[in-house]
């Protein structure tokens, strides 16, 4: 049990090794696998849907102050007129 369990153990760590990114400088020199330029790919687009969706989010978030902001003026403006229409 303990043999085996070892042997998967360098497996999982081989594995580890092999999946680290290689310096950009060997990239020329060796072939990037297919799996890791897929992976790349995907990552690169899974980047920019976050970087969109950040934008998105931004501008959300600032129109809701803005409605908010105008909603209070024209709330303190309403409580003006009807304390001075009172006194």
């Amino acid at each position: 049990m303990t043999n085996n369990s070892l042997e998967n153990g360098k497996n999982i760590t081989n594995e580890i090794i092999e999946k680290k990114k290689m310096p950009k400088l060997w990239s020329c020199l060796v072939p990037q696998s297919d799996e890791r330029k897929k992976s790349e790919q995907i990552n690169k687009q899974i980047n920019i849907r976050l970087k969109q969706d950040e934008k998105i989010y931004k501008s959300t978030y600032r129109l809701l102050l803005l409605g908010l902001f105008i909603y209070f003026l024209y709330f303190f403006f309403y409580l003006i007129e009807f304390f001075s229409r009172r006194g």
